[in-house]
């Protein structure tokens, strides 16, 4: 299982994602399409943890309750 709970990335002052709230169940196939700009790229960077966020992030029933960007920030020095 994969779930997002309002989530909210900023990006210098500008609100990039606003209470998102999603879930993935296993095995399920998900695509994902918007218009330019609606923050399908920045969704995808969270994910991958390039992307500090508010909210909560849950994946195989595991919170993650550090800022994402800490870690990559300590993954590039």
């Amino acid at each position: 299982m994969f779930k997002l709970k309002k989530i909210n990335v900023t990006y210098q002052e500008d609100k990039i994602l606003h209470d998102l709230s999603f879930q993935i169940q296993s095995g399920e196939f998900v695509y994902l399409t918007g218009k330019s700009g609606a923050g399908k790229s920045s969704l995808l960077r969270l994910l991958h943890g390039e992307l500090s966020f508010s909210g909560d992030f849950i994946f195989e029933n595991v919170m993650f309750i550090l800022k994402c960007q800490t870690i990559v920030d300590n993954f590039k020095k």
